[in-house]
């Protein structure tokens, strides 16, 4: 396969996976492991009956990661130090899994510090996604298992792990409310490339467990006030690639179409170039705007671009290439990921314009950069990037105000070929 094939099959796995966005960062707090046959604990504290606690990981020192786990390299602070709250987590899959059928679906997380680059084990083994709670006292992972993946939500604080949902299906794709009542999610009937032709979004409430579906589709988001989701539908069949952008509220009860990719049905479609790169749904991982109002949305087609869509008035506006975005505090700049010719994937910062986007670089020329986060305050991004080599796996932060790097940390060191695929970066509040 050529250079060329490669990173669009990257660019790919990026568009249908990870998380609504990434890393996440949360409180720097150390665990311990729990005793096998516990029983289960709410996020309180106290034990849940009929469920069941699963075994933690040792919080573990980089030099004491046991192979075949990646071995992440000494982390030198910064001069002057940095002063950032929070921490930030990493899903990343080790190399060992790269030659099987799962590499992209099972892997370890790990907790980083953004003023210094620290990297900790937090879990590992068959791992496929996380979201952090909207306070960072909590997280909640995606456990690979023999009859079902399983939801499971980790108190960071307590160092406990409970059981939140074990499915019959594949899971993907975890969210959390804004308001931490609730977590979205995707399940699907099979974990082959055709993955998004059976999907569905659930939503589990943290307190009590029930569960409900929501719709028929794929990559959730919550809206900033908790009270409506966006999603993507199933491909239409035929076309294949057809879909269509939607609003529903949390309950189901009241559903809009923002956007459709058939350009019989939406007129604003006409500007798209609907030509696909790849057979599957045009329409991919959605994103909202601080205030509400608008939903960013990234399109499969022959250029992968990014759209802003005002969600009452339909009005559209092309921003650029871009594999996903996330809006900066307000409606008006988009951090953004872009693929470009010369081979790597690069991070920008938009300022929309009437004309779409005006961009600035933050990341380094050469860096393939893997997955973005936003900090709690929106002043600074955390991003991981590789080298055109794959031999290293970086981490960096980014100050968005003073428009300079802050941090640049090498995380790991021969992290395997363009398959790599990590799931997410988090930043959570401490």
């Amino acid at each position: 396969m050529n250079s060329r094939g490669i990173l669009f099959r990257f660019a790919f796995l990026l568009l249908l996976v990870g998380s609504s966005v990434v890393v996440e960062c949360g409180p720097m707090v150390p665990t311990s492991p729990v005793p096998t046959g516990t029983s289960a604990l709410t996020p309180s504290g106290s034990p849940m009956p009929g469920a069941t606690v699963h075994p933690t990981a040792p919080l573990a020192t980089p030099t004491s990661t046991p192979k075949p786990t990646l071995t992440p390299t000494p982390s030198v602070s910064p001069t002057p130090p940095l002063d950032l709250v929070g921490a930030c987590y990493l899903y990343f899959p080790p190399k060992t899994k790269y030659d099987t059928l799962d590499y992209p679906y099972r892997g370890n997380l790990y907790r980083i510090d953004p003023n210094t680059g620290h990297i900790d084990l937090l879990l590992t083994g068959d791992i496929k996604g996380f979201t952090t709670s909207p306070d960072g006292s909590q997280l909640a992972y995606i456990r690979r298992g023999a009859e079902g993946d399983q939801l499971v939500v980790r108190d960071l604080v307590a160092d406990r792990d409970w059981t939140l949902f074990t499915g019959q299906q594949e899971i993907g794709e975890p969210v959390w409310s804004p308001d931490g009542q609730e977590l979205a999610f995707s399940q699907y009937a099979t974990d082959n490339l055709d993955l998004w032709n059976t999907g569905e979004v659930w939503i589990v409430r943290v307190d009590d467990r029930t569960t409900r579906k929501l719709a028929d589709g794929f990559n959730p988001t919550w809206s900033p006030d908790s009270q409506q989701l966006a999603y993507v539908t199933r491909p239409r069949v035929p076309p294949y690639e057809q879909n269509s952008l939607m609003v529903v509220d949390r309950f189901g009860k009241k559903r809009q179409a923002v956007f459709d990719t058939d350009p019989q049905t939406w007129k604003a479609g006409q500007s798209i170039d609907f030509d696909p790169e790849y057979s599957g749904p045009l329409l991919v991982r959605p994103s909202w705007s601080p205030d509400g109002h608008y939903l960013l949305f990234s399109v499969n087609a022959r250029f992968q671009s990014l759209y802003r869509i005002r969600i009452d008035s339909g009005e559209m506006l092309e921003l650029g290439l871009g594999i996903k975005g996330q809006f900066v505090r307000g409606s008006d700049r988009v951090v953004t990921l872009a693929s470009e010719g010369q081979g790597w994937i690069t991070l920008y910062l938009l300022v929309v314009t009437s004309r779409g986007g005006d961009k600035s670089t933050l990341s380094q020329n050469g860096d393939i950069v893997m997955s973005f986060t936003l900090s709690p305050d929106g002043q600074h991004v955390a991003f991981v990037s590789t080298n055109q080599e794959w031999s290293r796996l970086t981490f960096s932060v980014y100050d968005l105000q003073a428009g300079k790097e802050l941090l640049r940390q090498e995380l790991f060191g021969d992290v395997g070929g363009p398959h790599l695929a990590p799931r997410g970066l988090e930043w959570a509040p401490q």
